[in-house]
């Protein structure tokens, strides 16, 4: 995976810790800030996985493209980066399957393969950011938002290593 990307996904696991500190910390156990602050970690990790994915394809694609192509590249960035798409699994697979049916084929074998539920976590993390977004209660634990993130995070990584095959 790009190394930037790796520092995007560094980033948030490291505020995320944080967060998690805090709210164990004691001082906000039964506050309304604990709620906050596990409030804006699922809003956090699902946020950076979805631009992660997104960045993720538009750079395959745009390899794709050479150096030639604009309007491609142009519709592209339009189409993928600027849309307000949840990194749901399905949506993932949609859009690679828009592209390249083996993408998708690709991909959803790996997520379905993997020893962990990976595939449930994200769409979780996704479906607890909708909850949070749309004034539901979330009762979520910072613990389980980690692993939800993480899971995404190896989401992302199965995602890099289909849209890499055959590059070399």
């Amino acid at each position: 995976m790009h190394s930037d990307f790796i520092t995007d996904i560094e980033e948030v696991r490291n505020e995320l810790l944080d967060i998690k500190k805090e709210i164990n910390s004691g001082k906000h156990k039964l506050s309304k800030i604990s709620k906050h602050l596990t409030y804006y970690s699922v809003v956090r990790a699902s946020g950076r996985i979805e631009v992660l994915f997104k960045k993720i394809l538009c750079d395959r694609l745009k390899l794709d493209c050479g150096t030639s192509h604009n309007r491609i590249k142009d519709f592209i960035l339009k189409e993928i980066m600027d849309s307000s798409s949840n990194p749901k699994t399905g949506i993932i697979e949609s859009y690679l399957y828009k592209f390249d049916p083996g993408w998708k084929n690709s991909f959803s074998e790996k997520l379905n393969g993997h020893e962990h539920n990976i595939k449930s976590d994200l769409n979780s993390l996704v479906q607890l950011r909708n909850d949070v977004a749309h004034g539901n209660n979330c009762t979520a634990t910072i613990d389980t938002i980690l692993s939800y993130y993480e899971s995404g995070v190896l989401v992302l990584d199965i995602l890099d290593n289909v849209l890499s095959d055959g590059l070399s």
